[in-house]
């Protein structure tokens, strides 16, 4: 998704609302529950390398090359 995009969702919103996130990947929620909550910690921009490991598994690489693309990330954290 773009920052555009995203911005274009959250207007149609309450500007007053609180923000969550929430997963029902079973690799980040694990066993015992349905879904995992999770609270916007911070939104900065950023350049980076986005690539796959062996496993498939996305990995981010801040390298410092020329390559790296900008991204707006938003971190996220379990502790609400």
């Amino acid at each position: 998704m773009k920052v555009k995009e995203l911005i274009e969702k959250l207007s149609k919103l309450d500007g007053a609302l609180e923000v969550l996130c929430y997963t029902e990947d079973p690799l980040l929620v694990g066993k015992s529950n349905l879904v995992k909550a999770l609270d916007i910690a911070d939104v900065s921009e950023t350049k980076l390398e986005v690539s796959r490991n062996e496993s498939g598994e996305v990995q981010l690489n801040f390298t410092g090359k020329e390559s790296q693309r900008a991204f707006a990330l938003i971190e996220i954290t379990a502790d609400l």
